[in-house]
């Protein structure tokens, strides 16, 4: 390329003036095909100024980040590791299903201290994870309009109109306990025997007419106010590391007036809890709102335990053992600035918030198991809930 430009500014000197037009147009386009020959890509650091370990943990990348490369190479984004040189597994991600991309989701681990810096470049090609994918979200109209959802340490599901058609009403998260990193969905409502372990995990956890592990209401009167099954459901992405959807409710009787509800629930690869984003729309005029989060509480060969931190908007619960299957855990994380009280009743412990005016709010639920490998007790159940939390406050930047 720079021979080129040498020959043509000798020709320069050689033509005439007529010339000299037609000339300078050829040096134009040489150095445009110039530019555009060059690999379009630039570097980006991140560093972990948090006391712990970042192992696998999302790092968002804001688009106007790499405002550099054009939107037309996003389909074929390659993003390579300047450590490992390996090609990273990333997600597009437009949560607000419009025209415009809001970020860029990755995996990573850094350690306290260190920096890594990775390379965002065209890759030529369309990029295609679909192979790889560690998270997954599915309507089952097949089985009475389940909504299930899961990634590679656990499941869960909530329940739809079909089923409350039957008389079965619950607005509770459900657990589907699994001890491998494959996603098996697809694979257990095919066989339609997930409540016996065939060596994947099993559906044991009864969520019935509950909050289940970790739902939300709004309390009114000292009393759990919920809401019936889901009315409609949408998938905003699913995979290859995020899923994320909502799930609408039918609106009902709060303080006199009528309210209708949206969840909105994300789930990322390697996490076991939820981000629950809830959101209330009323008739007329605006409302106060009090909030409640609620595990069920389930008998078992023993107490169980419970792990209460107020001041860090931290609750543990390990159930008591189930002679067959071992423990499920289940814990919530939830700004200790909006939390009034922890509760205990005779089914649930509850986690009640503030009143508010806000129409919205935000928190983490989920659930692990025993045999999963991941969490042999409970103290490890309650160090994963410390380090989320941690996590959530010292973000990967």
């Amino acid at each position: 390329m720079i021979w080129g430009l040498y020959k043509i500014l000798e020709l320069k000197r050689i033509y005439d003036m007529k010339k000299n037009k037609i000339i300078i147009l050829v040096l134009i386009i040489l150095s445009l095909t110039q530019c555009t020959n060059e690999p379009k890509q630039i570097q980006i650091e991140f560093t972990n100024d948090s006391k712990i370990d970042k192992v696998n943990e999302i790092v968002e990348v804001e688009i106007n980040q790499i405002s550099k490369l054009e939107i037309l190479f996003l389909s074929h984004l390659e993003i390579i590791d300047n450590i490992t040189n390996n090609e990273i597994v990333y997600q597009i991600v437009n949560s607000n299903q419009d025209e415009k991309v809001d970020k860029i989701i990755f995996q990573t681990s850094i350690k306290v201290g260190e920096s890594k810096t990775f390379t965002f470049r065209d890759g030529g090609s369309e990029k295609d994870f679909s192979n790889l994918s560690k998270t997954y979200a599915k309507f089952v109209p097949e089985r009475m309009d389940d909504f299930a959802w899961e990634n590679d340490r656990i499941a869960f599901r909530m329940y739809g109109p079909a089923l409350e058609a039957t008389g079965e009403i619950s607005n509770g998260i459900d657990v589907w306990s699994k001890n491998t990193r494959n996603l098996i969905l697809d694979s257990w409502y095919k066989g339609e025997d997930y409540h016996t372990d065939h060596g994947e995990g099993v559906d044991y956890y009864k969520v019935g007419p509950s909050l289940g592990a970790g739902g939300s209401a709004l309390w009114e009167n000292k009393k759990l106010n919920k809401s019936k099954n889901f009315t409609e459901w949408k998938i905003i992405s699913n995979g290859p590391i995020r899923t994320n959807f909502q799930l609408t409710y039918a609106t009902r009787n709060y303080q006199e007036k009528s309210v209708a509800e949206i969840k909105n629930i994300t789930l990322d690869a390697g996490k076991n809890l939820n981000k629950i984003e809830v959101k209330y729309s009323v008739d007329g005029d605006s409302t106060n709102y009090q909030n409640v989060i609620g595990i069920v509480k389930h008998p078992g060969e023993d107490k169980g335990a419970t792990y209460s931190k107020r001041e860090k908007g931290i609750f543990g619960y390990w159930e008591p053992t189930n002679k067959l299957h071992g423990n499920t855990a289940v814990g919530v994380i939830v700004d200790p600035k909006i939390i009034d009280e922890f509760m205990e009743t005779e089914t649930h412990y509850l986690i009640i918030l503030k009143k508010t005016s806000n129409d919205s709010f935000t928190y983490y639920s989920g659930a692990g198991w025993s045999k999963s490998g991941d969490f042999k007790n409970f103290s490890e159940w309650t160090n994963y809930l410390e380090k989320f939390s941690q996590n959530l406050m010292n973000p990967i930047k």
